[in-house]
């Protein structure tokens, strides 16, 4: 197949100007958080394909990895693509740019190509991932499901769309004296990084390492990033970590320490973080991660119940979708590697919940 149409792309501006093109862009589509996982060992390969009139149809971010599987000298790789393809290709043009995406993961030696497409009109993508021969995965690595918040209103209209408990608390979190600043130096991230070691102990969730966190500060940049913390009487109680992707504001990480739970200030700094979004000019706020299927009986319940209190319109997102290309290595990574890190992750968190994604 004649893949003329199908191209590498090399230029920062070139990529945002066509993830801004999106409704509901993904951070993890970005330039910025392709940079990042380089530091950690992936390898972001930049794709797009245009019409035959040279506008944008599709475009795709992959991030491929290899390690030495249990220490044998055989290289095995992956090729990772987070919530993408992106665009309003046709499916022929989705077509086009999976073979080529996974032409470059054989060529630096995947296993299997990971493909977790976005919410939303994904219909053309999953034929023409199916065409492609990928299956759905017995594991997942982003959220399920999350929550949009429409942030196109005025602030008194978007309070007032929030459910009656949640705006008491917003209210009576500023009654109570809540101070919230923005992070602006390392000691500020350091104290975000208690607090989220504070309450993964407390929600039993692993937690990344503190280089990984000011990694992210670092490759997103004061424009597209901002951390919200909360203080009581001079004490850090609470965090928010949102960054921002085209006109969508993800609520990426939070944290609370066992202290001043009274006063409510996780759902002030939620305020806060939307109502900055929103002078940002961001449409959507994305709340990143909610109960997947029953509530009650999912891990994140207690979050989904606090999350869902700011009323977010319900996002399902397609799945997890697999394109083995050893079928040998890749049963060795899906089936042994995968599950017996998750394994670790819970024993180390302490109560086998789960790990932050990302």
């Amino acid at each position: 197949m004649e893949h003329a149409r199908v191209r590498e792309v090399h230029s920062c501006d070139e990529w945002e100007s066509l993830l801004v093109k999106e409704q509901y862009p993904s951070f993890l589509q970005s330039w910025e958080w392709g940079e990042l996982k380089q530091k950690f060992g992936w390898n972001p390969v930049r794709l797009a394909v245009s019409t035959s009139q040279g506008d944008p149809a599709a475009s795709v971010q992959m991030l491929i990895k290899s390690n030495r599987l249990f220490g044998i000298s055989t290289q095995c790789g992956i090729g990772y693509i987070p919530h993408g393809p992106f665009g309003q290709g046709t499916r022929h043009a989705i077509s086009q740019l999976l073979e080529v995406a996974i032409g470059r993961a054989k060529q630096q030696g995947a296993a299997f190509v990971r493909v977790e497409p976005v919410g939303g009109d994904t219909d053309l993508t999953l034929v023409a991932m199916g065409e492609a021969g990928f299956r759905p995965a017995p594991h997942f690595v982003q959220n399920r499901s999350t929550g949009y918040v429409e942030l196109g209103r005025t602030e008194d209209e978007l309070i007032a769309s929030f459910k009656p408990k949640t705006r008491y608390n917003v209210r009576l979190s500023m009654r109570r004296k809540v101070d919230v600043r923005i992070a602006t130096d390392s000691a500020d991230l350091e104290s975000f990084y208690r607090l989220t070691v504070a309450t993964g102990h407390r929600d039993g969730f692993a937690v990344h390492s503190s280089t990984y966190y000011r990694a992210v500060w670092d490759a997103f940049g004061n424009s597209k990033r901002h951390l919200f913390i909360a203080s009581v009487n001079g004490e850090d109680v609470s965090a928010v970590f949102v960054v921002i992707c085209g006109t969508m504001a993800t609520y990426l990480y939070g944290a609370s320490s066992n202290h001043y739970r009274n006063t409510m200030s996780t759902y002030l700094l939620q305020w806060t973080a939307m109502r900055w979004a929103k002078q940002q000019g961001c449409l959507t706020y994305d709340f990143w991660g909610m109960a997947d299927g029953a509530p009650d009986r999912d891990p994140m319940a207690g979050v989904h119940r606090f999350k869902e209190g700011f009323r977010p319109i319900a996002i399902r997102h397609a799945g997890t979708f697999d394109l083995p290309l050893n079928t040998s290595l890749y049963f060795a990574i899906t089936r042994i590697a995968l599950p017996t890190r998750t394994l670790i992750q819970g024993v180390i968190s302490g109560r086998g919940g789960p790990p932050q994604s990302s």
